[in-house]
């Protein structure tokens, strides 16, 4: 069964509601697939944001709590978690309350401190946690999920070069220092 997005949802309603033609000037929309990742990024930013307040008011019509969403939250400094992501307020200041599947324990975060949030398919969350994966492919592309060792000190490294350290090295710092300095040659 292949996951189709909100963002896919919406666009291919639009193209079929406009004939395949865009209504602004007139050119052929091309398929999903075909569609440039940054356009297809910005069809599912919006697909989520309307299925997100559709939650909400389906929510606030029947007097209860938004349905659960299921997310990867990339915090700065390398934090990645599959949870169940929702809002509250602590001390007067509206946070962000994770609920990590794994391990169900409960984080309130400043979304300050957020990188990323990935929006995930129950069935995508659950397939992360039962598999220790915390990267997530891009739905329907037919790729396992990567896995990272969250004992490695160097995952997430943005340079892209994991592994090729020095052991000699023990901190990141020194690591980021030398990769500089290499830079500089």
């Amino acid at each position: 069964m292949k996951l189709v997005s909100y963002g896919q949802l919406a666009y291919e309603a639009y193209r079929s509601s406009s004939g395949g033609k865009s209504l602004v000037s007139g050119a052929e929309l091309p398929p999903w697939d075909d569609l440039p990742e940054d356009i297809r990024d910005a069809w599912c930013d919006a697909g989520h944001a309307v299925a997100q307040q559709a939650d909400a008011d389906s929510a606030a019509a029947a007097g209860t709590e938004p349905a659960t969403r299921y997310a990867r939250v990339e915090q700065m400094g390398y934090r990645s978690r599959v949870c169940t992501i929702s809002e509250t307020e602590l001390a007067g200041r509206k946070m962000l309350r994770l609920t990590v599947l794994q391990t169900g324990t409960i984080h309130d975060i400043s979304p300050d401190s957020i990188y990323e949030i990935t929006w995930l398919t129950r069935a995508q969350a659950e397939q992360y946690t039962r598999t220790g994966a915390h990267a997530p492919a891009a739905i329907g592309s037919g790729e396992p999920p990567a896995s990272l060792d969250d004992d490695d000190p160097w995952r997430g490294d943005p340079l892209g070069d994991v592994g090729d350290e020095d052991p000699a090295e023990t901190d990141e710092a020194s690591y980021h220092a030398r990769r500089a300095a290499e830079a500089d040659l």
